[in-house]
């Protein structure tokens, strides 16, 4: 769809970065995606509310991304707004043993602000890709810790007005929280944790970060793992049980290196991807009547 002028006006008077016909692929971890109509970057509660209240009565399709690592835009692209909170959205700060971070903060940045703070709780999720935002909106987690557990509450925009949740308000579950409904949009959120030694903080996010480097295929453009885990079993080990490690449609491929995840190993279109995903699923039900979910979300 094309985008009325007196929208992007609308939202320019109100001194809201916009930018037309953005390609997005630089924006996603996957390195895939078609330009957006419009893309929008508020830095601000009330230009973030201002976005997404135009984009309803204006009944224009938009999401709000950060760092776009658990997501597949079409190559074709998207016919609506994307809002990005990104290094306009990235404020933390710190009270006593809690942290107050920015939805567009990375995860990296929080990881780091904490082991400067000398504040433990966050060294195993130290190398996860993506924003606080993205993080709560999937309960993103690894090597036994969710961001989820450490939480104390968080800021966000309901229907367009602001409001305080806490932890047990958000209904977290495996991949999943309240955040998934799309008029439940994180502005910031609290984190409480515990004093630590700096020298011993750092020294876990290494290790951590050494046992992803081992196991994942971070040479390449991907979005993290593909599927969620199904009962009684993982689906790397199914998906590699099926002899589909290192499969190609296109340019995208099973990993060699971790069958759960799949990279862009050569220019792959959000076709191959698609494509590749539904063979996974089809030879990993036809051998093993397992059904795998894919916990991507497609654009």
């Amino acid at each position: 769809m094309r985008i009325d002028f007196n929208w992007i006006q609308e939202l320019q008077q109100k001194n809201i970065e916009l930018q037309r016909r953005v390609t997005m692929a630089p924006y996603t971890s996957f390195h895939i995606g078609g330009p957006a109509e419009l893309v929008a970057l508020p830095d601000t509660a009330d230009k973030l509310r201002a976005c997404i209240e135009l984009a309803r009565r204006a009944k224009i399709p938009y999401r709000v991304l950060g760092q776009a690592s658990n997501v597949l835009i079409a190559s074709a692209g998207y016919p609506g707004m994307i809002i990005l909170l990104r290094s306009n959205w990235a404020g933390l700060s710190r009270k006593g043993t809690r942290l107050r971070a920015d939805a567009g903060l990375t995860i990296k940045r929080l990881c780091d602000g904490a082991m400067q703070a000398g504040l433990s709780g966050l060294e195993r999720l130290y190398g996860i890709p993506g924003s606080v935002g993205g993080a709560l909106h999937n309960n993103s987690g690894a090597f036994g810790t969710e961001l989820s557990e450490i939480l104390e509450s968080a800021q966000i925009l309901v229907d367009g007005e602001e409001k305080t949740f806490t932890r047990d308000q958000l209904r977290f579950g495996y991949r999943s929280s309240l955040l998934n409904d799309q008029n439940h949009v994180l502005v910031s959120a609290v984190f409480r944790l515990t004093p630590g030694r700096r020298q011993e903080i750092k020294a876990l996010m290494e290790e951590t970060m050494a046992r992803r480097t081992a196991k994942q295929p971070l040479d390449y453009p991907s979005a993290g793992s593909v599927f969620k885990r199904p009962a009684g079993h993982y689906a790397s080990a199914l998906i590699d049980q099926c002899g589909l490690k290192g499969k190609q449609i296109g340019g995208a491929q099973v990993s060699e290196k971790h069958a759960g995840f799949i990279i862009n190993r050569n220019q792959a279109s959000s076709g191959d991807v698609t494509a590749l995903v539904a063979h996974i699923q089809k030879e990993v039900f036809d051998q093993t009547s397992v059904v795998l979910e894919c916990e991507i979300e497609t654009l």
